[in-house]
């Protein structure tokens, strides 16, 4: 330290006027040389504020990120809900529109799959003529000729249920199509009639 201030005197002096003493000094005392030294306590305290400063200034920071993260993810959150439940129900009436068509399909392929017996042929003809029987009334019942043929093997029991109608072949039905006349007009039994009935009322149609 002492030779530090030595040197800055030699310096300062250098930079001064030159003095010429009459006789030789003999003590010279630097009682000031620049800012007097702050005491180390002093020192210290204001290092310790401007720590305490600066934390205090980097967790309001960080709570201010914290705050812009929670609210970037909670409205990420409820984007991600919010299309996740338009995609559900965007997928639910796309299957309640599928659904019909997928049954009427599977109802349609059953029907063509499945062969038309006699027993079969007898329900559908009760059910068809139980639309339009009457006492008395005299019906013309249409069938395929392959649907004809499996009645007339064995037409006795059902001639007596129903003794006023008469059989004819169509051929331009397929086995397990029916219609029937009277003079009140005509029934279509059809299968592809039906599944057009039956597809209307599941569309709501």
């Amino acid at each position: 330290m002492r030779s530090f201030i030595r040197h800055l005197l030699s310096q300062t002096l250098q930079m001064t006027t030159k003095i010429t003493f009459f006789r030789p000094l003999k003590s010279v005392a630097l009682t000031t040389f620049g800012t007097a030294d702050v005491p180390e306590l002093q020192v210290n305290e204001r290092e310790r504020k401007a720590y305490e400063r600066g934390k205090a200034e980097s967790m309001v920071a960080l709570q201010a990120q914290f705050e812009s993260l929670r609210r970037a993810s909670s409205e990420m959150q409820d984007n991600f809900f919010r299309r996740l439940n338009d995609d559900f129900e965007a997928m639910v009436k796309d299957i309640d529109m599928r659904i019909p068509d997928l049954l009427i399909g599977m109802l349609r392929r059953l029907l063509t799959q499945v062969p038309v017996d006699r027993a079969m042929l007898d329900g559908i003809l009760k059910e068809l003529l139980s639309e339009v029987s009457g006492e008395g009334e005299q019906f013309t019942v249409f069938l395929a000729p392959q649907d004809l043929q499996t009645l007339s093997a064995n037409n006795a029991d059902f001639a007596k249920d129903y003794p006023h109608v008469t059989f004819n072949e169509d051929h331009s039905l397929k086995s397990g199509d029916c219609f029937v006349k009277s003079r009140f007009g005509v029934v279509d039994g059809r299968i592809e009639t039906k599944i057009n009935k039956l597809t209307r009322e599941l569309h709501g149609v």
